[in-house]
């Protein structure tokens, strides 16, 4: 943990030295009220890490969420921190709440999720933060009940809002998410009115087209038409088509009953010859 304040103490330094002016620790100890340790791995707190953070006299947030820490230690007071943060640790007894009483007595905000807490009453210590008003401890095992908020409200009745929900299950942004929240919203309308303004000219030039339900009745009644006229002209095609037939047929016909009646004469006139040839 020593180290990586320092490392932040640091990257403070140089964000804040200019030509004309140098920047001690002592300036740093009173200027920084965020001390962002996340991830930073340390399983506990040191006797030098106690006697580093009591050197921030302003300190308004600490946050050691992922750090793999068990205890607190004996942490230094420090009544200027409103907001601590220790999710997803290895924290689970009722001493480290006690601990967190007497050390940030001024605490608002406590995030303590994600670790091995069992117990709902063990929270009952925190009865003595008198301005806490926002508790996140969802993933802690007790959480597993769906009344978890229910019991913890009525075991802190000053609390607020417990995991981002309040006392009649609304759901509450907190300060950093509604930050997030207006960001995005500012973003999204930058990006609307850069389009707007890029293609205004482009859509005052389109005509707004109007579906028009009379122009497809007129276009089934055309398809209509159409497939009327064209049965009729099939229909003249085969009645042609049937009396070329038959025009061609009939000289065939006419010359086959001419050869049939040639031959019927041919026969009787055989008939009258051998008639006359008996006689």
């Amino acid at each position: 943990m020593e180290k990586a304040i320092n490392e932040r103490i640091e990257k403070w330094k140089k964000e804040n030295t200019t030509d004309n002016k140098e920047v001690t620790n002592e300036n740093a100890y009173e200027s920084i009220t965020e001390l962002i340790l996340d991830g930073k791995k340390f399983n506990t707190i040191k006797s030098e890490d106690i006697e580093l953070l009591k050197n921030f006299k302003n300190l308004e947030r600490l946050c050691l969420n992922q750090t793999g820490i068990q205890n607190l230690g004996s942490m230094p007071t420090m009544e200027s921190l409103t907001v601590l943060e220790l999710t997803d640790n290895h924290l689970s007894t009722v001493d480290i709440l006690k601990h967190i009483t007497t050390s940030f007595p001024n605490l608002k905000t406590l995030e303590i999720g994600g670790n091995h807490f069992k117990n709902i009453k063990d929270f009952e210590t925190l009865k003595d933060l008198k301005q806490l008003t926002r508790l996140g401890v969802q993933f802690n095992p007790f959480s597993e009940d769906s009344n978890y908020r229910k019991e913890l409200f009525e075991v802190l009745p000053d609390v607020k809002i417990i995991d981002c929900y309040n006392k009649d299950g609304v759901e509450v942004l907190s300060s950093d998410e509604e930050d997030d929240e207006e960001e995005y919203e500012e973003e999204d309308n930058t990006l609307k009115n850069f389009y707007e303004a890029d293609f205004k000219e482009e859509d005052d030039e389109d005509e707004e087209f109007v579906p028009n339900d009379n122009e497809d009745e007129d276009d089934d009644e055309l398809d209509d038409d159409l497939e009327e006229e064209e049965i009729e002209e099939l229909n003249k095609e085969e009645d042609f088509d049937g009396e070329t037939k038959d025009s061609e047929n009939a000289p065939k016909e006419e010359k086959n009953n001419k050869r049939k009646q040639d031959a019927l004469e041919n026969n009787d006139n055989e008939t009258d010859t051998k008639k006359t040839k008996v006689e």
